[in-house]
């Protein structure tokens, strides 16, 4: 196994509004590794950072200074669509991961030729409907026999678990999860998670999972992150993790934050 870390992040910062009466320093020189296979889970208060770290993650934003190495490409300045052969990203709206006119089978046809310079025809190989059918039905679901229906008639729950499947359909080398059960109801976070355990597990996935909900962020994962202010503050894995607890994870939170109070949000549990 190589000991070359996967994803390399050195010296990262972002300003908003710099020069004015707002300026925000949102990140500030922001550097860490992390391993093939690493599930980081990502914590912290409003404005800590963590959506402008993925945003700089996935391209969706140039950072003003810094590095952003993945397996030893440097895509610091890479467009976020040419970014996207390489990194997915599933978002916290059910809406934003899949195309709601187009079928399930369409959606899953699109992320299986992510990248590739093609046109996208509406036709689709009987081979690749079976893998989809294989694909889908491992999820339980019953969305094998719904191929055909637009996405838009899904649930909420059913359209991130579409969502999933499409992120890590061609192995990304960085998976990105920006709250991706935070719009559902208990029973689809659930399903979505236990999902997405599977998937980073069986396919080595190096991923990045911003949640508020603190029993997530110590039951998944094999490492936690926690961002205040632009800047990591907390970083644990191994049997330190292993031995977090809600209500220890919420007085480490107040300590180092300098007792910043908890939003109801980050304490569901």
């Amino acid at each position: 196994m190589t000991t070359t870390p996967s994803l390399q992040v050195t010296g990262l910062s972002k300003t908003f509004n710099r020069g004015t009466a707002n300026e925000n320093r949102v990140l500030k020189n922001l550097r860490f590794t992390a391993k093939e296979g690493d599930f980081i889970t990502v914590i912290g208060g409003n404005g800590a950072g963590k959506s402008t770290l993925l945003n700089a993650l996935s391209g969706s934003l140039t950072a003003d200074t810094g590095r952003i190495i993945l397996n030893g490409k440097d895509v610091t300045t890479q467009s976020e669509e040419k970014r996207a052969r390489w990194v997915s990203r599933v978002f916290q709206d059910p809406l934003m991961g899949t195309a709601p006119r187009m079928t399930v089978a369409e959606n899953l046809s699109l992320a299986m030729h992510r990248g590739e310079k093609r046109l996208f025809k509406r036709t689709l190989h009987d081979e690749s409907r079976q893998h989809f059918h294989t694909l889908l039905k491992q999820t339980g679901l019953g969305l094998e026999t719904r191929l055909d229906e637009e996405v838009g008639q899904l649930s909420g729950g059913q359209r991130q678990v579409i969502a999933m499947l499409m992120a890590t359909l061609k192995r990304p080398e960085l998976l990105l999860l920006d709250e991706h059960t935070a719009a559902l109801d208990p029973k689809a976070a659930d399903m979505v998670m236990k999902l997405t355990q599977k998937k980073v597990n069986e396919e080595r996935l190096t991923t990045l999972m911003i949640t508020h909900n603190m029993k997530h962020a110590i039951e998944y994962g094999n490492r936690l992150v926690m961002m205040q202010a632009g800047e990591i503050i907390v970083d644990m894995q191994g049997e330190e993790k292993n031995q977090l607890t809600v209500e220890r994870l919420m007085q480490l939170f107040q300590s180092r934050t300098g007792g910043e109070e908890l939003s109801d949000r980050m304490m569901l549990v």
